[in-house]
């Protein structure tokens, strides 16, 4: 059987494009070398988290 958790998929290759052609106002491109879907947490827990902290204390600064 096939590993499909590694499977590449061109269209979302490049995320820098994606985030340019997002029509929102307020947008955070977030990079975590070495991590993909599947692991992202395991690899840059701390980055995400803290990039999800940052997001909220924006929409309530209280």
């Amino acid at each position: 059987m096939q590993d499909i958790s590694r499977i590449n998929y061109p269209e979302l290759d490049q995320p820098q494009v994606l985030n340019a052609h997002s029509p929102a106002e307020k947008k955070k491109l977030l990079s975590i070398p070495g991590a993909d879907h599947n692991d992202i947490l395991a690899v840059g827990l701390d980055k995400y988290m803290g990039a999800i902290t940052d997001l909220v204390s924006s929409i309530n600064p209280n």
